[in-house]
């Protein structure tokens, strides 16, 4: 029974420890000022607009987000604030389910704390969850090498949204503003950032696992 209980726990811990950091990740991600002005200065969407003008429409999207404002109907069309409210109601969930799971590996982490045998697990689950999103990493980057990016992004809108995520590349703001190359640089920045938590896991599970070894042999 005790066997049972640790590899449920320890499933448990994986799963969480998983979508906290990928989720967590997503989020951090997606409101990068600093990624933004990177993929502006490289797609040249400084061209079609004032560079500060554009800061402050990114800006003021941002906080619409976070329920601080409400989108320009002069610059954004009927079909641009659709999207954008659907895209909020989205984040809005991804950030709920982040919450719930970040309560979930806090109390996780206070058994570990707690229990000297649940404890014993710790390196255990940092490296067999370093290990899983490592294997997300792959697959995303598989994914991507074979069907290409454009069709991920097709088909991952026509999953979330309805069809006002379709507007006209001639007179459109919202994609002058945000052109697809900036959510490729974006999908690649959080692909690589799940290879590096991984990585980090994955190391400070062998380290912390080798130095509990080293312990009990004295």
């Amino acid at each position: 029974m005790k066997n049972k209980k640790r590899q449920y726990f320890i499933i448990l811990s994986v799963i969480i420890l998983i979508l906290s950091l990928v989720l967590g990740i997503i989020l951090t991600n997606i409101e990068n000022l600093e990624l933004y002005e990177k993929s502006y200065d490289k797609y040249v969407v400084y061209n079609k607009f004032e560079t500060g003008f554009a800061k402050m429409k990114v800006k003021s999207i941002f906080d619409y987000f976070h329920s601080k404002g409400e989108l320009d109907s002069g610059f954004f069309n009927e079909s641009e604030i659709s999207h954008l409210k659907d895209v909020k109601i989205l984040l809005l969930k991804i950030k709920f389910l982040f919450l719930i799971n970040l309560i979930v590996l806090i109390y996780i982490i206070f058994i570990l704390l707690k229990k000297k045998e649940f404890k014993l697990l710790f390196p255990s689950i940092m490296i067999i969850s370093g290990s899983f999103i490592f294997l997300i990493f792959v697959l995303l980057i598989l994914f991507n090498s074979i069907i290409g990016f454009e069709f991920i992004f097709d088909k991952f809108h026509r999953a979330f949204f309805v069809d006002n995520w379709l507007f006209d590349v001639r007179t459109s703001n919202m994609i002058n503003l945000f052109p697809q190359g900036y959510f490729s640089d974006m999908a690649f920045f959080i692909i690589f950032r799940i290879f590096l938590i991984s990585t980090i896991l994955i190391i400070l599970g062998l380290i912390i696992g080798n130095m509990k070894n080293k312990k009990n042999l004295f």
